[in-house]
């Protein structure tokens, strides 16, 4: 899990709160996910806007996973930013 400077500085209490909805967070729709793959999302905590999203690397962080549906070979990073630092 990452998160943008950001996010980071509206303090512990916000990140404890943006970490429980992200990890609720389910209402995903053809115009909010497009592709079906539930790697993108917007979420209000304390009525601050955030947008999370999920990248698949290679095993080394490096690149993009050459396999993105085996779990094996591939590592997800959830990062969590205000819009701002998009």
């Amino acid at each position: 899990v990452v998160c943008t400077p950001g996010v980071v500085e509206k303090g512990p209490v916000f990140l404890t709160l943006l970490h429980l909805t992200v990890a609720a967070f389910d209402t995903f729709t053809e115009e909010n996910d497009p592709w079906g793959d539930h790697s993108f999302g917007v979420v209000e905590v304390s009525g601050i806007r955030v947008y999370w999203k999920i990248d698949l690397y290679d095993e080394g962080y490096e690149f993009g996973a050459e396999e993105p549906a085996n779990p094996e070979r591939t590592r997800r990073v959830l990062t969590m930013l205000l819009p701002s630092e998009y």
